[in-house]
């Protein structure tokens, strides 16, 4: 008995302090203070590599001209153990669609917002992309030698317009492009799939456990308390 309660208050201590959400993510005008971290996988040739890994955290920071300009940060980190450089991040689709963009801050990763263009796509078969950062201007295939590398992070300051005002915007699928990759024979390039468009790990968000987890905390607790006090 005291197992399955010490179980189930775990249980509830982990649903509590993360809830599982999966792309597309969603901002919203009126929503206050929104962040979302993103986790991607790796592939090289294709083929997953494991330790070939990254995360994105997306906050929207702002909006301004009456909804058609939203100003966002995303802490973009390498948190592999196979050493590479993060050289692009990609949306496959941004709805509605956008019609400008702009890196304000590239935070040392030389990064430019790309939003028209033949070139659209990351490499690796990954496909299509209506937008992307990356150090190569008006294409997300190649990269440059900018991003992140292995082992660290950025904060990169972004906005998007839009030609009508939105009250929310969201993003169906995201990717990022590795280059620089170090120790697998496959390949030195390769591509990472967020929830929304591959093989991938779960987003994670609300960080704070909501009242009704509070509450199914204080009766698991108190249901141990018992137990306890029959077991002296």
């Amino acid at each position: 008995m005291y197992k399955f309660f010490a179980k189930s208050l775990l249980i509830t201590l982990a649903v509590g302090a993360t809830s599982l959400v999966a792309a597309p993510l969603t901002f919203t005008s009126g929503g206050g203070a929104q962040g979302t971290k993103v986790l991607f996988d790796g592939n090289v040739a294709t083929n997953f590599v494991a330790g070939l890994s990254s995360a994105a955290t997306f906050s929207l920071l702002s909006v301004e001209n009456s909804g058609k300009k939203w100003n966002f940060q995303v802490v973009v980190e390498e948190t592999g153990s196979v050493n590479a450089r993060v050289a692009g991040l990609g949306f496959v689709d941004i709805n509605p669609d956008v019609n400008g963009g702009a890196v304000t801050n590239a935070g040392g990763t030389d990064w430019q917002f790309n939003f028209t263009g033949n070139n659209l796509q990351f490499p690796n078969q990954f496909g299509a992309l209506e937008a992307c950062f990356i150090d190569n201007n008006n294409n997300c295939n190649g990269g440059g030698n900018g991003g992140v590398n292995n082992g660290s992070s950025a904060t990169v300051l972004f906005n998007l317009t839009f030609a009508s005002s939105q009250s929310s915007i969201t993003f169906n699928g995201m990717g990022v492009r590795y280059q620089s990759i170090v120790g697998v024979t496959a390949g030195t390039s390769g591509t990472g799939s967020d929830t929304g468009t591959g093989p991938n790990i779960p987003v994670l968000e609300n960080p704070v456990p909501e009242p009704a987890t509070m509450g199914l905390m204080g009766l698991s607790l108190a249901a141990l308390a018992a137990v306890s006090r029959r077991r002296k």
